[in-house]
């Protein structure tokens, strides 16, 4: 295979951002409950919580806690959210599942002295125990945010453009599921020429870039696909229309600036300013709720362009990824038997873990599914492979 015909897909986890010193999943679950005073600030998305509010959520979460811990695991604040957000969806009508209705039942009984703060608020329309779950999901969402924003010194990440520069950005794609930006800043800070989907040549209005799909069929750019959202994308609107639209801070504007705070509504080209959603969230959590979020909003869009990726690349290189979301893993499950010649490689330091402790992959029995060598594992993290170790392993 020459030069001209390698093209590579990376696909990245949570595990590649804790060289820059990204969360693990028991520091977010550890902020959840926290009594840190940076959870009750408001910020953009208009959010703030009082004391005894988040007294209450801690009391509803413990109630889910003790749920999770029926099942024999231990809980952590994605399947904590998985809980709070179900209820959420089945109280708005969005799911109708006879299953739900003793646990909600159950839920319902055991957290009313918890759920009964909101009675008269106002909130969710006077619906106490819907206002908890959907609070619920607001205040771990708002803990995800707190931790990712503050990065902003990539580490670990070298493989990434020291491959584009040799295949060029064309040839390039990142899948990723983290909700950061250290791959953007890694990609700014070396010159390289990428997309998320927000462009502002494409869709701009003042302040804010949109996301438009189109961004993604520009020539010559790294396309980056944030399956599962990112800690910086907003779902804004005037107050002149009910016409939401997922945007991202425009990056011509100082926002280091010290006049301008978190507070502060970014302005339009028409000097009206742009409001975020109270609840539509750009970071897609939960142990069982991400499947849903693919079919619709900003996730829905991403998963189009994932499966779009993964039709138009035959070598992956996985690194950080657990496997613990289905509904991506179904994608790579049909991927691997759709592609007559590819190649996925692995980067995976199995002297901490073991593969197959660490690592739980598509329910088809991955082991299986390698027979003819198109998979193949590298027992090193991303910070630890070279151009060569790839060259090597799967051209």
């Amino acid at each position: 295979m020459n030069k001209a015909e390698k093209r590579v897909l990376f696909v990245l986890g949570s595990g590649v951002s804790y060289g820059s010193r990204g969360p693990k999943v028991k520091e977010v679950t550890d902020l959840v409950f926290s009594q840190d005073d940076r959870v009750l600030k408001g910020d953009r998305h208009g959010k703030d919580f009082k004391p005894e509010e988040r007294g209450c959520i801690h009391g509803f979460l413990r109630v889910l806690k003790k749920e999770i811990e029926r099942m024999g695991e231990k809980e952590n604040y994605e399947s904590l959210y998985s809980l709070a957000q179900r209820l959420y969806e089945f109280e708005a009508g969005r799911i109708k599942d006879a299953s739900m209705v003793r646990f909600r039942d159950h839920v319902y009984r055991e957290t009313a002295a918890f759920w009964s703060y909101y009675v008269g608020t106002g909130d969710w329309d006077g619906h106490p125990f819907g206002a908890i779950t959907r609070k619920t999901c607001e205040y771990i969402n708002k803990c995800i945010r707190i931790l990712l924003v503050p990065l902003e010194t990539p580490q670990g990440l070298q493989l990434i453009p020291d491959l584009i520069d040799k295949y060029g950005a064309t040839n390039v794609d990142i899948l990723t599921l983290n909700h950061d930006e250290l791959v953007e800043v890694l990609l700014k800070n070396r010159g390289i020429t990428y997309t998320t989907g927000f462009d502002p040549k494409i869709s701009n209005d003042g302040q804010v870039d949109f996301y438009d799909d189109a961004a993604f069929d520009v020539p010559g750019r790294v396309r980056i696909v944030k399956l599962h959202g990112c800690a910086s994308w907003w779902h804004f609107h005037k107050d002149s229309s009910t016409d939401y639209r997922w945007g991202r801070l425009s990056d011509a504007v100082d926002w280091e600036d010290q006049t301008i705070n978190d507070w502060e509504a970014p302005i339009g080209l028409d000097g009206q300013a742009f409001r975020s959603n109270s609840f539509e969230e750009p970071v897609t959590t939960g142990n069982t709720t991400k499947i849903d979020a693919y079919t619709r909003g900003i996730t829905g869009e991403m998963y189009i362009q994932a499966r779009r990726l993964l039709k138009e690349h035959d070598r992956i290189i996985s690194s950080g990824y657990g496997f613990g979301d289905d509904g991506f893993n179904h994608m790579l499950a049909e991927w691997s038997r759709r592609m007559p010649k590819k190649k996925m490689l692995l980067l995976y330091n199995t002297s901490e873990v073991p593969l197959e402790q660490g690592c739980w992959f598509w329910p088809e029995d991955w082991k299986s599914n390698h027979s003819d060598g198109w998979f193949k594992h590298h027992p090193q993290w991303l910070s630890a492979t070279s151009c060569s170790d790839v060259e090597r392993l799967i051209f």
